[in-house]
């Protein structure tokens, strides 16, 4: 889990003044009661990162925002990062953050706030800056981190992340009508790009019958949704088929827990 900057690591209220801890200088809280309840838990994250290296003047990429564990080891702002972690992961955590936080630092459920990141898009400056890099800029490095990483879940986790940021972006640019932005966007989710790549193998080869299954299934149907609503702008019904009848599947086999053969058919 992310320890966000701006939010006490134990309540996530948005303190006006919180204070950090007085060892690692990295975790944040409201006041001493939320410091002392988080110490057990805590402890053993805070001499992690005073084991770490201080980051370099002359380090590049974006910066780290929030204490985060990767596939590769501990993030935290101000120390050097992990081999295996992009110089940018900094706008994969800016990206994510929106989409697994609210403004008050409460997790929130992602489709019962579509509405309102379409009325207001939350974040879509982040969202672009994470798409570029990921997608142009730093493609071989978050290839290389999302394909080599050893810890499977939290690889997992991180692409369902991705593939979210990439979607709401998506979903801003048809509710604009920036419909060329939206279909290249749409166009990367596709076969080619090493996300959709590592979630296919890991529904093919272990299945998923649990909660991270049911994120990717919600995600990968307003995918489905947002294309089918191109091929009908353009005239494409042909093209259109095979969108519809993934579509009914999802609506027809909708339970609060899907089959994993159910989730591995919205990444057709």
């Amino acid at each position: 889990m992310p320890w966000l900057l701006d939010r006490c690591a134990t309540c996530a209220s948005a303190a006006k003044h919180l204070r950090y801890c007085g060892r690692c200088l990295a975790i944040p809280y409201c006041g001493e009661k939320c410091q002392a309840e988080d110490f057990p838990e805590h402890r053993d994250l805070c001499n992690e990162i005073l084991q770490m290296e201080d980051a370099s003047s002359e380090e590049d990429g974006a910066p780290i925002i929030s204490v985060c564990w990767t596939p590769f080891g501990l993030v935290c702002p101000g120390k050097k990062r992990p081999n295996g972690v992009p110089k940018n992961f900094g706008l994969f955590q800016a990206a994510g953050s929106h989409i697994l936080m609210d403004r008050t630092g409460e997790e929130e459920d992602f489709n019962a706030r579509l509405v309102l990141w379409q009325r207001q898009p939350l974040g879509e400056v982040d969202y672009l800056a994470f798409y570029k890099d990921i997608s142009m800029h730093s493609k071989q490095e978050w290839t290389t981190f999302f394909q080599e990483g050893t810890n499977k879940n939290m690889v997992l986790n991180m692409v369902v992340i991705a593939r979210r940021v990439m979607q709401m972006l998506a979903d801003i640019y048809k509710k604009r009508g920036s419909y060329d932005e939206c279909t290249a966007v749409l166009n990367y989710l596709d076969e080619s790009s090493e996300i959709t790549q590592v979630l296919r193998k890991e529904i093919e080869q272990n299945g998923r019958n649990d909660v991270l299954a049911t994120q990717v299934y919600h995600t990968e149907y307003n995918i489905q949704r947002l294309r089918s609503q191109l091929n009908i702008k353009d005239g494409s019904f042909r093209a259109n088929v095979t969108t519809f009848r993934s579509l009914v599947l999802n609506e027809t086999t909708k339970p609060d827990r899907p089959a994993a053969n159910s989730t591995w058919m919205y990444l057709h």
